[in-house]
């Protein structure tokens, strides 16, 4: 693959809304300390633990990452090309189960992160859905081209299985 004749500035992936999943993981019992009778299907609940776990100003700088990151959560949103509940399925040690609607969870959650901004996008027939973790990390860099080039990125090469576990509707 040519890494440099991508346009990274179109590209979205599923990796994105499963990394902010991912980080709400629990390997003890603090969250039900810190949020007890926590009810994920409960919209205060779930903005109040996004406001909490998550800061809308480190996605309010303009950078590529954020960019990516909005973009993704956009198209995703906006095409409802993807089952959400099939993140929470493939989520291990989330303190909650899966929510009776798992979209409505990720609108609260973007409308936390990126609160001055609609999901809603006119242009999704412009991006390209990846699903490639490595083509995750270079789109999700300061300078996709230049990080291709520095050696941190032949590391990431050779410890990538780039085989997808999402599936998308028909």
């Amino acid at each position: 693959m040519d890494y440099n004749n991508i346009d990274y500035s179109k590209l979205v992936s599923p990796i994105v809304i499963s990394g902010f999943l991912e980080g709400f993981q629990a390997e003890d019992d603090s969250f039900f300390e810190k949020y007890p009778n926590f009810d994920v299907n409960d919209e205060e609940n779930v903005r109040n633990l996004i406001r909490t776990e998550r800061s809308a100003s480190d996605y309010a700088e303009k950078n590529n990452r954020n960019r990516f990151y909005f973009n993704s959560f956009c198209y995703f949103l906006t095409k409802d090309a993807i089952d959400f509940g099939e993140f929470f399925d493939q989520s291990s040690y989330l303190p909650f189960c899966k929510p009776e609607n798992p979209k409505q969870f990720f609108i609260w959650m973007f409308e936390e992160l990126f609160p001055e901004a609609s999901w809603k996008m006119d242009s999704a027939e412009e991006f390209t859905i990846t699903t490639n973790h490595l083509i995750f990390w270079i789109a999700s860099s300061d300078d996709p081209i230049a990080y291709i080039h520095d050696p941190e990125f032949q590391d990431r090469i050779s410890s990538f299985n780039f085989e997808s576990k999402f599936s998308f509707k028909k």
